[in-house]
């Protein structure tokens, strides 16, 4: 059997004034809020999004105003991961 990594990124504001958008587009998501009808589903995500939006504006502020994830995303990885080791 082979090991791997799988990495991913869910995204990210990019500024402050891009938190409410991002969080709006995350909880809008089936696979995160599953409530089947969209016009409920886009509801719930808006209002989780506005009630959200300052404290999570609070939280990236102490991180430089936005996602750190977005650059190193951006930009891919550089090199390649050491392989890893079998916990056998």
């Amino acid at each position: 059997m082979k090991l791997g990594v799988l990495v991913f990124n869910l995204g990210g504001p990019e500024s402050l004034r891009d938190v409410k958008p991002f969080l709006y587009r995350l909880f809008s998501d089936p696979e995160i809020i599953r409530i089947k009808w969209s016009p409920l589903r886009k509801a719930v995500a808006y209002t989780i999004a506005t009630l959200r939006k300052k404290k999570s504006q609070g939280y990236y502020s102490l991180i430089g105003g936005g996602s750190p994830l977005r650059s190193p995303a951006r930009a891919g990885f550089r090199r390649p991961l050491p392989p890893l080791r079998s916990a056998r």
